[in-house]
């Protein structure tokens, strides 16, 4: 593509510059050639490297910042696009300065609204938009009304990394525009349902952006610059924009100190996050067998979770007749529990979780059964908050009396019961107390 230089326009600064003054500004930049060679870009064949192209948003960013320096001024970054009438006509876009990131960030934040594009190429950028520090983009809809573009990645082991792009509904609460699981070579999975089921890369937020079109607006990273001239920005700002952040201000310097006991229980769950997926002896096959969890719900008190290939019906307080869902544990259990299968099927057998909540479970679903069984006085049940289900550390095993299945169990960790031995009326209750130490 041809090197494109916008013409540069002195910039003349007033002290009484009123609201009035810097719309006309915004309206004269948009009517600028800028906007005639968007609109060219935008209907030649080759779009995706015109429009909206990193050397495009870089050239553009010098030329406002030689501007802005001709005057001895510096302003804040807030890079917005826009979409007139199918034309990719640029309405305002104001560069920090020395910020070479600023442009294409923008670019990459505007791709992910484009349907047009592949899904596992857009969860591709939100990974390395987040990886540079953007984790929330600001949009404008078609119809005026404003919404929060959110981003995030988050760790499932060492190799996997769950992507999601949440888009604000007009209530502000997030609905899911993309989803999927990136491997560490790359490649991109999808997500699976509580049922087992893979989900699509697209969220029920994907028919709102129709392909990118109908986006007006996405304001992306603020980054602060040293600046070397006298700063007049203040009185350039718009009062809703200084309100606001001298409410942000405000609002830091009144944050509490995190209490010590969160701060250590954090810890805990970064570490157990850490050991997740590391490498052991499992063979392929059996490594095959453990897919990281997708559940919010379960990830919230379990985050190094693994579904562990078996399915069950799970109950829960709104439904105590169940419904099928994949079966899962703790990642230490889990793996424990994989090595035990691979040692089982040299003999032709395997371990067979009860068909009912045989496995990990929600403080959700184990409220359910603590409540049937009359605070554990009609059966054995533990309490929500202490049972080891619930940290998914234990499971039921249907076929705990064959020797081998026993004998595997305990090889790899497994006790029946808990740290005080089988429990009465509940024989098939098995937890993990840690691999045992071997014998030297």
């Amino acid at each position: 593509m041809a090197e494109i230089t916008a013409p540069a326009q002195a910039y003349v600064p007033e002290g009484d510059r009123r609201k009035d003054s810097v719309e006309a500004t915004s309206k004269e930049r948009a009517a600028s050639n800028w906007e005639e060679i968007s609109r060219q870009c935008w209907t030649s064949p080759d779009v995706s490297k015109c429009a909206f192209s990193p050397e495009m948003m870089r050239a553009k960013a010098e030329s406002d910042q030689q501007t802005l320096l001709a005057g001895g001024r510096t302003r804040d970054m807030i890079s917005g696009f826009g979409l007139v009438d199918g034309a990719g006509s640029i309405e305002r876009t104001n560069f920090k300065p020395n910020d070479g990131k600023g442009g294409e960030n923008s670019a990459k934040a505007q791709s992910i609204l484009d349907r047009n594009i592949p899904a596992e190429q857009r969860l591709k950028t939100v990974n390395e938009l987040v990886k540079a520090g953007v984790t929330s983009v600001d949009v404008t809809t078609a119809d005026g009304k404003q919404h929060k573009l959110r981003l995030e990645a988050i760790g499932a082991g060492k190799s996997r990394e769950m992507v999601h792009a949440f888009l604000s509904s007009e209530n502000g609460k997030g609905s899911p525009l993309l989803r999927g699981i990136i491997d560490k070579d790359g490649s991109v999975e999808k997500q699976r349902d509580r049922k087992g089921r893979q989900v699509s890369f697209e969220g029920s937020a994907a028919s709102r952006i129709e392909g990118g079109t109908n986006i007006k607006g996405a304001q992306v990273e603020k980054r602060e610059q040293p600046h070397h001239h006298h700063n007049h920005d203040e009185e350039e700002k718009p009062v809703q924009r200084q309100r606001e952040e001298k409410q942000r201000d405000s609002d830091q310097r009144l944050k509490p100190l995190p209490d010590p006991k969160e701060v250590v229980r954090q810890k805990e769950l970064e570490q157990r996050r850490e050991r997740a997926e590391q490498p052991d002896a499992l063979n392929g096959k059996a490594a095959r067998m453990l897919q990281p969890v997708t559940d919010r719900r379960i990830l919230a008190h379990v985050p190094d979770a693994m579904y562990i290939g078996q399915s069950g019906k799970v109950t829960s307080t709104g439904n105590r007749a169940g419904e099928t869902q994949q079966y899962w544990l703790a990642g230490d259990p889990a793996r424990a529990f994989a090595r035990a299968q691979e040692m089982l099927a040299a003999k032709g057998k395997s371990i067979v979780v009860s068909d009912k909540n045989g496995a990990g479970r929600t403080v959700d679903t184990q409220t359910e059964i603590y409540t049937r069984s009359n605070g554990g006085t009609s059966f054995a049940a533990g309490r929500p908050l202490a049972s080891n289900h619930v940290r998914g550390n234990a499971m039921d095993i249907s076929n705990y009396r064959d020797p081998d299945v026993f004998a595997a169990l305990k090889a790899v960790g497994f006790r029946q019961g808990d740290s005080r031995g089988p429990i009465k009326n509940d024989e098939h209750h098995f937890s993990w107390g840690g691999t045992p130490r071997r014998r030297k």
